[in-house]
């Protein structure tokens, strides 16, 4: 672990949690603001050496917001005091790091430990509802990249992303418009990529949410009949289908979709005469 340091700070004011800076890293860029998303590499040792964990050698960065409590008070010290690209070796007394009780089996009681550690870069908090409507939809272009390459769950997984930057955000007025408006596309997206997994019932709850926002959504609603359809459930499905058909009564590929769907239906009923026809010979 021998390397020069450039300069020493006592993070913590009572060297319970000590910075010795490696690498310098960007000044031009300000340090991470409380809430920030980081992104860094770290190695943690035991004092006699022993790596317990690292990013490193799992070649996974690791991400966590900073000075929010979701790590050891000893990183949110240090995080919060990192430029972008900066290496610098942390030392943490217990109080700093996993207090008298460790954290079995790894951490021993009352351990100092040392990390390494490099931040590869850090977003600002998302708090403003334009701001989290333009990271929505930053995401919503990354899942429609998937979708088009047919990565139907990777898809989901980004388009879940998405509409995680509008957790726990319940604006008023013309910001609850925009947000709503931002999350419908999302939601029908999603849903789509449900029908494509087949996973029926999952995507009749996401249509579902759509028209909790737009109940005369006319994907939303279709989207739902071929939910159904894929359950099994053809009373309900056309019920769906010729509501979106009304709606949207020009729509060509809908009344291709009805046609199909009763010829379906038609085939799964005369499949049950043959069925209980055996049943009884």
């Amino acid at each position: 672990m021998a390397t020069e340091v450039l300069r020493k700070v006592d993070l913590s004011g009572d060297g319970g949690a000590v910075k010795e800076v490696l690498v310098e890293g960007d000044s031009s860029r300000p340090f991470p603001p409380e809430g920030s998303e980081g992104t860094l590499h770290y190695t943690g040792y035991l004092t006699d050496g022993t790596v317990f964990d690292s990013s490193v050698q799992r070649n996974v960065p690791f991400k966590t917001k900073i000075g929010v409590g979701m790590v050891i008070k000893g990183w949110d010290l240090c995080m919060a005091t990192m430029h972008v690209g900066e290496k610098c070796r942390l030392t943490c007394t217990s109080e700093y790091a996993y207090g008298d009780n460790g954290s079995p089996p790894v951490i021993p009681p009352k351990a100092t430990l040392v990390f390494d550690m490099e931040l590869l870069d850090y977003k600002k908090p998302i708090d403003s509802i334009p701001d989290k409507i333009e990271a929505a939809n930053q995401k919503k272009d990354e899942g429609n990249d998937l979708f088009k390459q047919q990565k139907f769950k990777e898809a989901y997984d980004v388009y879940e992303e998405a509409l995680n930057f509008f957790q726990y955000t319940y604006p008023k007025g013309e910001e609850e418009k925009l947000m709503n408006s931002t999350k419908l596309p999302i939601l029908l997206n999603q849903a789509a990529c449900q029908l494509r997994l087949k996973e029926y019932k999952k995507a009749r709850i996401s249509c579902e949410k759509c028209l909790d926002i737009d109940e005369t959504n006319v994907k939303a609603i279709f989207r739902r009949g071929q939910a159904w359809q894929g359950m099994g459930d053809f009373e309900k499905a056309k019920i769906d289908f010729i509501a979106a058909i009304k709606l949207d009564p020009h729509n060509q590929d809908l009344r291709k979709a009805y046609e199909a769907l009763k010829r379906q239906e038609q085939q799964h009923l005369e499949q049950q005469k043959k069925m209980f026809k055996n049943m009884f010979q």
